[in-house]
């Protein structure tokens, strides 16, 4: 239920900073996709059913706020976050959640590009579109990594080692011991 919390707040959050992202950075290839963070957050933290419903939702909102057709988007964010879903068992390590960032926001963005295309008959030109969402892709999962880092870093001071055990464990807050 903290999780479901959490990834409510990243998603008001990431919705609200996307105008801003679009209207300061001009170049498409070097704009993050801020939509796709809270997606690929939840396919790392509860894979699932959850994060199918999370990336559902985000499409559907994605949809109403920005096309004139309902659905291309909310389709193609629920069947990434289910092969994620499916793919992902807790990536660990950096390089797995870069990797699996790209991926996901890669496959989002070209599912969704080709309902949208199929949708309004219009002619691609796909080394373009290609280029542009592998610039945005690669862009998207330097800076999910950068923010994960950053709350690595932020929670250090709360991680102890268990010297027994060989693991981290993370005390947030105080505990009360018994007298």
């Amino acid at each position: 239920m903290k999780r479901l919390g959490w990834l409510s707040l990243l998603t008001i959050l990431a919705l609200s900073c996307e105008p801003i992202v679009s209207a300061e950075i001009a170049t498409p290839t070097l704009r993050p996709d801020v939509v796709l963070i809270p997606i690929v957050a939840a396919v790392v933290a509860t894979p699932g059913s959850a994060a199918v419903f999370c990336a559902a939702v985000i499409g559907l909102i994605s949809d109403c706020l920005t096309g004139q057709h309902l659905g291309p988007q909310m389709a193609a964010f629920a069947i990434v976050a289910a092969v994620g879903s499916l793919m992902s068992l807790r990536p660990k390590s950096i390089v797995d959640v870069f990797l699996l960032s790209f991926g996901c926001v890669f496959a989002a963005r070209t599912v969704a590009m080709a309902a949208r295309l199929t949708l309004d008959h219009e002619p691609l030109n796909a080394t373009t579109a290609g280029m542009q969402i592998a610039g945005t892709s690669f862009v998207t999962a330097l800076l999910l990594i950068a923010v994960l880092l950053l709350v690595r870093w932020a929670a250090r001071p709360f991680v102890r080692h268990s010297w027994v055990a060989q693991t981290n464990l993370a005390k947030l807050g105080w505990s009360r011991v018994s007298d």
